[in-house]
Formats: structure tokens, sequence, C-alpha cells
């Protein structure tokens, strides 16, 4: 007999929790907190997890509330019975009525928590998202030497210092070209009350390959949560067709509409430091930065235009000088 019940009371429980799991599903895993990135290109966990971090998660008041309706739901039900008991079947009638109401509002609003809390939790942290992105752009950087041809013994400056949040200084050897990538226009961006840092859901590159005798750029604007890459442009002048190379800085006011809604506020103001190229025949290469936050640290493989710039004067000096 104790078998059988234990067989019932098993058998019970794991239907609760079927059916608990179908009406309120439980919050996605999250990635591996020591993963080196979200995945590659195309990867579709990847792509969830992204957007996830971009994607608010329910106000908890909101469940609150849901639970409240369908409690004050159960008690109305319980004043409708009574009442039908002792004769007073009209008023049972709306009391009972209104009381599907309640429940049914609140039983809706319940379940839409839990599938908000599905699609929005468990999120990746911003260092993941840093990580993909550094990924991403060491693979962009060797893509792109093979597209001009190039090996890094092709390449004649130092990539430049880039300093991190820590006081480090990562240094990296010859022969590798300078990676610049910043939020692309449009991009949507949240803040993180952590590491006070913005991460964006889509970033515009730049691959500068400084050669013994010619200028090779690539451009793209790369999608964070596919990988993907559009408006992909390559330019590739001599030195001696470089005819400007001009700086600006100014508050990137498109940036500012992209902040996403449902996050804990976080006061910033974007600033976009731009670096823009031209040749003699007037076309134009431009690259674009934010340097209004701090470096992150796990972005390793990207330089500044601050950084950059002292480096490409002095060669550019020293070629068409």
């Amino acid at each position: 007999m104790g078998n059988f019940w234990l067989i019932v009371t098993g058998g019970m429980r794991a239907w609760w929790n079927q059916t608990r799991a179908t009406l309120a599903p439980p919050p996605m895993p999250a990635p591996d907190p020591q993963a080196p990135t979200l995945g590659p290109p195309g990867d579709g966990r990847r792509k969830e997890w992204v957007h996830r971090y971009f994607r608010p998660s329910p106000a908890r008041w909101e469940k609150l509330r849901a639970v409240r309706q369908m409690q004050v739901g159960g008690v109305l039900v319980l004043v409708g019975l009574s009442l039908l008991a002792v004769g007073l079947w009209p008023w049972a009638l709306g009391f009972v009525g209104i009381a599907t109401v309640f429940l049914v509002v609140g039983f809706a609003g319940w379940r839409a928590y839990h599938f908000g809390m599905q699609f929005a939790e468990a999120k990746p942290t911003g260092r993941h998202l840093d990580r993909t992105l550094n990924a991403d752009l060491r693979k962009a950087m060797a893509e792109v030497l093979d597209r001009f041809g190039l090996t890094r013994e092709d390449l004649i400056l130092h990539a430049g210092p880039v300093h991190l949040p820590d006081a480090r200084t990562v240094e990296r050897g010859p022969g590798d070209p300078l990676v610049f990538a910043g939020p692309a226009p449009g991009a949507k961006h949240r803040p993180n009350t952590q590491d006070r840092i913005r991460r964006f859901t889509a970033y515009s590159v730049a691959v500068v390959c400084l050669a013994q005798h010619h200028l090779a750029v690539m451009t793209f604007e790369l999608d964070l949560a596919t990988g993907a890459r559009k408006n992909v442009d390559t330019h590739e002048y001599h030195y001696d067709h470089v005819a400007a190379v001009n700086t600006s800085t100014r508050p990137a006011k498109e940036l500012l509409a992209g902040d996403i809604y449902g996050f804990p506020a976080m006061k910033a103001k974007l600033t976009a430091q731009e670096l823009e190229i031209t040749s003699t025949g007037g076309t134009h290469v431009l690259i674009s930065t934010e340097i209004a936050q701090e470096h992150p640290a796990d972005l390793t493989i990207t330089t500044s235009i601050k950084d950059a710039l002292p480096q490409l004067r002095r060669l550019l000096r020293r070629l068409v000088g």
C-alpha cells in the first residue's frame, strides 16, 4: 500500500511540475561564467544570450499584483458561495462574476510575468559580451589581412597601447593592424550599474593596415548578436595620395535615443570621437569611437584614436614628407 501511494504522489508531483513549467516556464540557463565567448557568429545560443542582455526583465511588482488579484478573486468566490448557501443567489452570481474577472486577469498577468522572465533571464555578464566582441574583431583582423593580400610582416606600424581601467597597458607587437570599434548609428544600449559601462547591440568597426607603401582600411557594421557584418567597404590609398587626417569630438546625440527603457537609470553623455582620412581623389574614410566611458578590460584588441593618431601622423610625415 505504501508503494502505491508513493507512485501516486510521485505521479502527481511530476504532473504538477510539468504543468507549472508549461504555465509558468522557468528562466533559461545562463552561460558558463568562465566561457571565453558566447559562441561563434551564427550560433543560436549566442544570439539568444545577447538578446537577453538587452531585454529588460519584468518588474517584480507585476508578479505581486497578479498574485494579489488572484487572491482577491479567491476571496470573492468564497463570499459568493457563502451567499449562495444562504439563498442570496443573485448576489452570489454577482460576486462570482467579479471573482472570475479578478482570477482571469490575475492569472494572465502571472503567466505573462513568468514568460517575460523566461525570455529575459538569466542574462550573460557584460564581460561575456566584451570577450565575444573581442573574438569577432580578432577574426576580422585576420580576414582583412587576407583580403588585402597582406601578412603581418608587411605592416610597419606598432598597433599602439591599450590603457585598461586597472592601470594595465596592453602592448601589441609590430604587424598588428589598428582596430577601432564604436557604437553603430541606431544601435541600442543599456546601462550596467556594476561596472558603469554601456554595451551596444551593433558596432562600427574599422581595421586599418599600414603597409610599406599604402594604407588599407576595411570598415563594416557588426551585429553583436549574430556576428553578421553589413555595409562592408574597403579603401586602399598610397600614402602620397592621403590629403588629410582630421579628428573631431562631439556629443553622440543620435545614440541617446537608443537607451532601452526598463533598466535602472544611469546618467551618461555619450561622446563620439571621429577620425577622417581623406584622399586626393576626394574619397574619405570615417572612423568613430565612443570615449565617454572606460575601456572594457576584456576588449584588448581595439585601440583608441587618441593612442593611434600620433603614430599615424609620424608615419605620414615620414613617408610623404
